[in-house]
């Protein structure tokens, strides 16, 4: 069954990477730190939310249409859309969380995760910006009225 694999799929699962090797690294008792990797991620993030949904959107159809193996007819097509779009929301409710969750500011922890460094926290609220502004009127209006 066909999928998409695009910069929010690609984001959702490097956070995911990045939580699981933090957890395996404190249960170890390492003191390796995944810092810089965060900061990359979150660069990442920050850059891809500055694309609009409707700018995810085509590039999406325009990727589906240049597939040569793609199989699957409009109504698939539309369903691979919609995922990706629904797999940007994740995404972007899971960094409102980290951004906007005191306990994940926390120091006084036993572990501290990557993504609360300052420099990838400052990402995490840019990207929150950039997708607010990207998405239009409505989304910025949802951003200063509900998150902020």
């Amino acid at each position: 069954k066909p999928k998409t694999y695009g910069g929010w799929n690609f984001i959702h699962q490097a956070m995911n990477e990045i939580e699981r090797r933090e957890a395996t690294l404190s249960q170890q008792g390492s003191q390796i730190s995944l810092t810089s990797h965060a900061q990359l991620l979150t660069t990442i993030a920050e850059r891809v939310a500055r694309r609009s949904p409707a700018a995810d959107k085509s590039l999406i159809s325009t990727c589906i249409a240049n597939a040569s193996q793609y199989q699957g007819g409009p109504a698939e097509a539309n369903g691979l859309i919609t995922l990706n779009s629904e797999i940007r929301e994740i995404v972007m409710g899971r960094i409102a969380a980290m951004a906007f969750d005191y306990s994940f500011h926390n120091r006084n922890r036993v572990t501290v995760s990557a993504f609360s460094n300052p420099v990838a926290m400052e990402k995490l609220c840019s990207a929150l910006a950039a997708n607010a502004v990207s998405s239009g009127p409505s989304a910025i209006n949802h951003f200063m009225c509900e998150w902020i």
